[in-house]
């Protein structure tokens, strides 16, 4: 049975990312950002963690869902209504983005099912308009600057592999002893 996060046709699947992270050229500078102390085999497994977890990264903003913006997901969808054409096919060449917002605006299991399958059965017309209208909805009204889920991930991965490295806790400790913000870690473990 398809899942949610399984991908549809026209898109990435699952094991393309490999591809981007495999090829992914690690900067040189983060070497030396490693603690000094570690044995050799800690060093190399958090060396290829941090490329994995960089190169994931870069293909979510370079063929991943992020690579579109609000606006062109917004536009997407409008698009479908305006065309009315809610077929299989027609979902499935929507940008990943819009794709997912509609999906995550569906209310029945059936009708996401559906979307994800296709098949023979008519499509569910007015489950689908409404859910593009919410969708469309959802994602104009949010304002300012996008989030940047990927980037949360990301910190969250490099702070598990440092963890996993020295045995100690990431620490957020940016503070100097003045109490004043300073852009730079102020401890090892920040």
């Amino acid at each position: 049975m398809p899942r949610k996060i399984d991908t549809h046709p026209n898109e990435q699947s699952a094991a393309l990312p490999t591809d981007v992270v495999d090829a992914y050229k690690m900067p040189s500078d983060i070497e030396t950002m490693l603690p000094s102390d570690l044995t050799t085999e800690k060093y190399a497994t958090a060396l290829e963690d941090i490329r994995y977890a960089l190169g994931e990264y870069a293909w979510e903003y370079g063929v991943g869902p992020y690579r579109y913006t609000r606006a062109k997901a917004s536009k997407a969808l409008r698009d479908l209504l305006k065309t009315g054409e809610f077929d299989h096919h027609t979902l499935t060449t929507l940008n990943q983005r819009a794709y997912n917002l509609l999906f995550d605006c569906i209310d029945d299991t059936a009708v996401q099912q559906w979307m994800l399958l296709g098949g023979d059965a008519r499509p569910p017309l007015a489950a689908l308009e409404l859910a593009a209208q919410r969708a469309i909805l959802l994602n104009d009204s949010q304002k300012g600057p996008e989030s940047s889920i990927p980037l949360e991930i990301l910190v969250a991965r490099l702070c598990h592999v440092y963890e996993a490295a020295t045995g100690k806790s990431v620490t957020h400790h940016t503070k100097s002893r003045d109490l004043a913000y300073t852009q730079t870690a102020q401890s090892n473990a920040g």
